[in-house]
């Protein structure tokens, strides 16, 4: 008796069929990917503003309350700023960070450095030298402090306003001419004593009291036996001087538009008093000074910026990269706008 024997045939992909199936995959990924880091990002935005309203609300019961804003952030200290809402006009702290912030832990904050330019050279300024020289390291190493005293929004709290914006070239301007015209415009200089040259929409607030603790005796006044009045008074007389003072005569009509809404906002209006020289050297802000430290700041005053999502957020032509904010104002109102290129004291509708 023959036996059949029937042979089975296995069957699979075939090398070829297996390429074209992981080509397919692989385009699918690419499409669906951006898509949805796109969404989320979105999300992590709405999340940041939704953070924001609740501040800008907490921020305008406060004035109520206290006939003022709350004065600068500290970042030697982590008093001051929108710290001074928690918990009184702030349920919990959720509201003071943004979803997209990396820095979740206190060595994170303690590790955090800041590039500027000291006396003609480039210096790197590290958390840690200034929380040592202030001699509260032991506070920040501490986690349950990071938890009570860090806000994402707080390093760009707008309590006297941001460094002036960096202004397009001339055409009949060569690069000499154009850093020359305004390399002043970022130098800070404290009595003779020593220079810094900020960038274009920096916290003007949070250099100044960095300055107050001065560490590594980088502006030398440390020598002048009080360096914490020192600066604070220097504080007043760049604001003054430096600044937001000009001639009320026409020649504000002859400075260049950028200049003119530097030293004015958008109606020609002045932004900082200078009073009577013999009865106060340093002035004050006027009542159109769109910083918290004018506790009648107007509607339009920026109370922050979230720096958060620049690298979702960076617009890029060619090489030129134009970093972008969430911007908070008075009125609740949250704006994405160029965030080292505009006119933090004009109207949001001339931000855009």
């Amino acid at each position: 008796m023959k036996h059949i024997r029937i042979r089975s045939r296995q069957t699979g992909f075939t090398l070829v069929e297996l390429l074209i199936v992981i080509a397919i995959i692989t385009v699918l990924i690419a499409i669906i990917l951006p898509v949805f880091f796109g969404a989320r990002e979105k999300a992590r935005q709405t999340a940041c503003m939704a953070n924001l309203y609740h501040i800008a609300m907490a921020v305008r019961m406060y004035r109520m309350d206290m006939g003022q804003y709350p004065g600068p952030y500290d970042p030697a200290t982590g008093e001051g700023g929108l710290n001074a809402l928690y918990p009184y006009y702030l349920e919990n702290r959720v509201a003071l960070l943004c979803p997209d912030d990396d820095i979740v832990t206190n060595q994170d904050y303690i590790d955090q450095t800041l590039n500027t330019r000291i006396n003609g050279k480039d210096i790197e300024l590290t958390y840690q030298e200034l929380l040592e020289h202030a001699n509260t390291m032991y506070l920040w190493e501490d986690p349950d402090f990071f938890v009570e005293h860090y806000s994402s929004y707080n390093n760009l709290y707008d309590w006297i306003g941001y460094a002036y914006r960096e202004a397009p070239r001339r055409q009949d301007e060569t690069e000499e001419e154009y850093q020359g015209r305004f390399a002043e415009l970022y130098t800070l200089s404290l009595c003779g004593l020593g220079e810094q040259r900020l960038g274009p929409g920096d916290n003007l607030a949070f250099w100044y009291v960095w300055h107050r603790w001065d560490p590594g005796n980088r502006l030398g006044v440390w020598s002048s036996g009080n360096a914490y009045e020192l600066v604070d008074a220097y504080l007043h007389y760049h604001l003054a001087q430096q600044v937001y003072w000009y001639d009320y005569s026409e020649e504000i009509n002859l400075l260049p538009e950028q200049q003119r809404t530097r030293l004015a906002d958008n109606l020609g209006r002045p932004l900082w008093d200078p009073g009577d020289p013999e009865l106060d050297l340093y002035g004050m802000p006027s009542s159109v000074f769109p910083g918290l430290i004018n506790r009648n700041a107007p509607d339009n005053a920026i109370i922050t910026r979230c720096p958060w999502h620049r690298p979702y957020t960076t617009v890029r032509t060619g090489e030129a990269e134009s970093p972008r904010d969430i911007v908070l104002r008075l009125d609740g109102s949250c704006t994405l706008v160029t965030g080292l290129n505009y006119d933090w004291a004009i109207e949001p509708r001339q931000t855009r």
